[in-house]
Order: C-alpha cells, then structure tokens, then sequence
C-alpha cells in the first residue's frame, strides 16, 4: 500500500507542477540577487526536510528555487512573471504570484497548521522610486514561522496602486479541491494573512508537492493629474494669451479650461476664479461647456457660483475628459499710468488642487508732469506740485518768471 501510495504521489506532483509551467508560461528563475529570508536550512527532491519548512527546495520542478517564491508580471503588455525586478506604468495592470508548499518528507505525514499568505504591496510610487511587492508565507509550527521574498518595482510614473478586490484565485492540481477557489484581497494583504490548506482553506497543509500550490492577485497603477489653463483675450478676437495690455474701461474675455490627463476617474471637478480688484464679470456673461452640457455652452445662474469658494462644481470626467468656462469682464481702473491685474483660477479635484493665472497690463496715460514710473505727481493749487520721488516729497513753487525754482523742503 505505501508503494502504490508513493506512485500515486509522484504523479499527482507532476500535475501540478504542470498547472504551474502552464499558468507561468516558462519555469521561474531569478537573475539578480534581491533579498528574501529569513536565512534557514534549504532541501532538494532527493532530500526533503524532516520537519515542517516552507519553500526550501532548491530543486523543484518545474518551479526551481522555492525561496524565490514571489512574482509579478505585466498584464497589460503580456509580459512574462519576473522574480526580478518590474516597471510600474500608470493605466497598466499587474498581477502578483505567489507560491506555497510544506517541503516536510510525505513519509513523515507532517501537516502545516494555521498556514496563511500575505502580500504588502505599496500604495503609492514615485517616477524613477524603488519598492518591494513582498509576499509571506508561514504556519505555526514551521521552522521557521514565516519566509518572505520581495521582487522590486520602479515607477515608471508618479502612481496609486489599487488592488482588484475580485482578483484573488487559489490554484493547484486539477484535483486540488480548492483549486480555482476565490480569495479575500482583504485578508491577504491584512497582518494576519489568508489562510492555505488542501481540502479546505482551514489552514492544513500536508507535506509534499501534491499539496503545493499557488495564489493569483491582481491590481492596478493609476496616477490622477489633470491640466488646467487660464487665459485672456481682447473682447471678440480670440486670441488667447497668459497676459495682454488693455486700457481702462476696455472690456476682455477670459477662458478658463481642464483636462483630466490621469489615469483614474476624477470627481467633484471645480472651477474658482478669484478675480482682482479693478476686473468685474459682467452680469449673465459666464458661461460652461463639457460632456454634461451635451457638448453645448450653458449659461449659469449667478457668476457668485464661480468666484465663491469651493467654485462651480462641473462634476465628474474620465481619463481625456474636458470641461471649460468663459465668461467676460470689464477693466476698472482710472487711475493714471501702468497697472498689473493678475486673475486666478484654481481647479479643486478630490486628487488635489491646482491654479494657473493671468495677467491684464492696464496702461493709462501719463499723470501731467509725471518724469518717470518711479514718480506720481499731484497738481497743486497756484500752479505748483507735490512730486513725490523714490519716496520723498518735494514742493516746486513759480517764479515770476515762471521758472520752476525747487526749494528741497522735505513736506512732513
């Protein structure tokens, strides 16, 4: 009985390891050293260890180094399982391997108990930033508790890793009862881990490769960034610039645009336009457009919508999603020479908020007897002036001759 037990065994290893090749696509090998642990005792086929340990062989087949037991590859470009090392580009898909098996001799009928699996993945990576998707398998009365293997990930983007919660599978033999078993993404990347077994995820698992299996999870990389524009243009001519020059009481137009050039929903988008002293919205004048508008300018209620704080709400958009208001203003500034008017428009996301400006050059004649910009000059009764220079005051007083004579009294 123990002989026909052991073929029976010999051949339900190969199957698996068949369901492994097949689900890889090739056996796994590793060409650069990353760290995994903890340091312990390593088996082979020929001699598998006389206690209960974890992924220890050196030799499976077709598996190879069990202690390298992570992997994860590109779903989005069909790319093969690496141990190694995987680039994290925004918009993809990536999926995550991780193997288990009790390498205790099937002779000694050794079961693992309270065996689980865990994963930490990051939630965030940075363009050109280094980080680990590191997988843990343990059992309570395994030497060593808990191993761990990491393979590095490197942002191709700025990301936000978000786990597919109905991703998580259990696979094995064709016979495995649990093979094909949906997992919860939620207790796998939880402390505690997700449980493991053969006949059951109750946490047993017997020795030998008939018993090993793997786990499948899968999960995202999105990065929400959007676009955002303020420009203004001479009332009528459309022509679009960050600044121009006006006169007092000209009136302009103003454009305000957004694009979502992320990878993920954004929600709740909108426009705050907070505009200076000397520039007023003319009445019934703004206006929005989008795919909520049918593609169609509508007018709003009130401009008070879009210059009070949080701003005109224009609602949700997609990845490539647009929105765009316009409205007009009038320029209100009489006082004499040069003035800046800088307009700021602030898109509020639940991503995060960003502003652009710009700008409005209002040049107004010269004041009477005004040399320079560093000079403002006020006409005095009698025909003479306060010049006010670099900060000091001066009187210039007439001669009969009507030649200007300054006398450098300070004015207190």
């Amino acid at each position: 009985m123990s002989g026909r037990l052991n073929i029976t065994r010999r051949v339900a290893c190969s199957v698996v390891h068949a369901v492994i090749a097949a689900v890889a696509g090739a056996v796994f090998t590793s060409t650069i050293s990353h760290a995994y642990g903890p340091e312990r005792a390593t088996f082979t086929r020929q001699n598998a260890a006389p206690y209960v340990t974890l992924n220890a062989i050196t030799d499976s087949d077709p598996y190879g180094y069990e202690p390298r037991f992570v992997q994860v590859r590109d779903v989005s470009d069909n790319a093969p399982f690496s141990a190694d090392s995987v680039k994290i580009t925004s918009g993809h898909t990536y999926e995550v391997f991780l193997y288990y098996h009790n390498n205790a001799k099937s002779s000694l009928n050794l079961t693992a108990e309270n065996t689980y699996a865990r994963v930490n993945i990051p939630a965030e990576i940075r363009k050109g930033e280094k980080a680990h998707v590191i997988g843990y398998v343990g059992a309570s009365n395994a030497n060593p508790k808990e191993v761990w293997d990491e393979v590095e990930i490197i942002g191709e983007d700025d990301v936000t890793i978000r786990t597919i919660g109905d991703s998580g599978k259990i696979v094995g033999s064709k016979d495995n009862p649990i093979n094909g078993m949906a997992i919860d993404i939620g207790k796998l990347l939880s402390k505690e881990g997700h449980p493991l077994g053969y006949y059951a995820l109750d946490g047993k698992l017997p020795g030998c490769s008939e018993y090993s299996g793997h786990l499948l999870m899968r999960f995202t990389a999105v990065r929400a960034d959007f676009d955002l524009k303020n420009r203004v243009s001479e009332a009528g001519k459309n022509n679009w610039q960050k600044s121009i020059n006006v006169k007092h009481g000209d009136t302009v137009d103003i454009a305000l645009s957004y694009r979502n050039t992320g990878s993920v929903i954004q929600q709740n988008v909108s426009f705050h336009d907070i505009l200076p002293k000397g520039l007023s919205i003319v009445p019934g004048s703004v206006e929005w457009y989008s795919g909520h508008t049918n593609g169609k300018w509508k007018k709003i209620d009130t401009e008070n919508h879009l210059t009070t704080a949080p701003g005109l709400n224009v609602g949700d958009y997609a990845p490539q999603g647009n929105a765009y208001v316009q409205f007009k203003a009038t320029v209100d500034v009489a006082s004499c020479g040069s003035h800046v008017l800088e307009n700021n428009l602030k898109i509020y996301t639940e991503n995060g908020t960003r502003r652009d400006t710009a700008t409005i050059r209002v040049e107004n004649a010269a004041c009477h007897g005004e040399t320079s910009h560093n000079a403002v000059v006020v006409v005095a009764a009698g025909g003479g002036a306060l010049i006010a220079i670099m900060g000091v005051v001066w009187f210039v007083a007439r001669r009969k001759s009507h030649k200007p004579r300054a006398t450098g009294r300070r004015k207190k």
